[in-house]
């Protein structure tokens, strides 16, 4: 998928005219402040029938996810695969004065499937409903009349069938304007050590929210709420689960700290196996059994299960298994 942001044409030729001035004119004129925002979509070849995507919403968030703007949408069903060989389609528009744009957000329905051999699929893309599918930019479009924004979303690669038949979408997308890229393929710029296809394990994401004490990686700012996201139902926050003992043995924390730091080095960028992705995928249906208590019973076929999807997890964090360990 392709996502261009164009500065509507009707901005080129008053700048243009202005051209011949001074640069101080140009600057006093309003419409030196303000950018027609466009995104369209399209998408490259995919060995399935049809992948629906529910769009329901597109954000952009300025630094610090403090600025937000809700962008004119055309919400419905899209199938990726309608806007390939070059076509593609306008989803989304809005005139902004937000200058620097850190962050696109596709926020979806729960009606996305995929079509595979002429059967239909449910499609679950972890987020997609709540916080949305992120995308990290460094755009600065200061004084920018025109700009063109290329997203190349990754079908063939976001898309992952589970060992129960199960298709996951884990978005694969790249920014491919070097101005606005962050460094890597996207997956965040700020605190991020080094190439984002790589994994750091919960210590580091422990130390490294916006409270510290290490320096803050931005990573944490694609949650909601940052490291004061809620965690599923518990009223527990992303950090205090990551700052809890589990003393006893209590499985339940001992999974969560795991799956909290895979998904947040998904969100970085780093790739998943596919069978780490199923383990991630069944500890989430776990982790919301038991969200009331905190705490999964000793002795029981769920706590033996939650520990050894801990244990893939674990491996995964520590870069025994998937793309390695990053370097700090």
């Amino acid at each position: 998928m392709k996502i261009s942001f164009l500065r509507f044409i009707w901005l080129a030729l008053p700048l243009a005219l202005l051209s011949g001035g001074c640069q101080d004119e140009v600057e006093d004129s309003p419409l030196y402040y303000f950018t027609q925002l466009n995104i369209r979509l399209t998408d490259a070849p995919v060995s399935f029938d049809e992948v629906n995507i529910d769009l329901q919403k597109v954000v952009v968030k300025g630094p610090g996810g403090t600025d937000t703007v809700d962008l004119n949408t055309n919400a419905g069903i899209y199938n990726l695969l309608d806007y390939q060989g070059g076509l593609d389609t306008l989803i989304a528009n809005a005139v902004i004065s937000m200058d620097d744009i850190r962050q696109i957000r596709l926020i979806l329905g729960d009606s996305n499937t995929v079509v595979a051999n002429g059967e239909t699929h449910d499609l679950t893309i972890p987020s997609g409903l709540q916080s949305g599918i992120k995308i990290n930019v460094c755009l600065d479009l200061t004084g920018t009349a025109v700009y063109d924004l290329l997203l190349d979303f990754d079908a063939a690669e976001s898309i992952h069938q589970t060992g129960n038949g199960k298709y996951i979408m884990q978005p694969v997308i790249r920014v491919m304007n070097p101005d606005a890229n962050c460094g890597g393929n996207g997956g965040g710029g700020g605190g991020n050590p080094g190439t984002t296809d790589c994994t750091l394990s919960q210590g580091y994401w422990q130390a490294h929210s916006e409270y510290g004490p290490a320096p803050y990686d931005d990573t944490w700012a694609q949650l909601d709420n940052g490291a004061d996201t809620e965690f599923f139902g518990t009223g527990e926050s992303y950090l205090s689960v990551l700052q809890s003992p589990s003393a006893g043995g209590n499985a339940y924390l001992i999974l969560a700290r795991q799956w909290i730091a895979a998904r947040l080095n998904v969100l970085r960028g780093a790739s998943i196996p596919d069978d780490v992705l199923d383990a991630w995928n069944q500890g989430a249906d776990l982790l919301t059994a038991y969200e009331g208590s905190l705490s999964i019973p000793q002795g029981s076929a769920d706590r033996d299960l939650a520990l050894e999807l801990a244990a893939l997890l674990d491996d995964y964090n520590n870069g025994i298994t998937g793309p390695g360990p990053c370097e700090d």
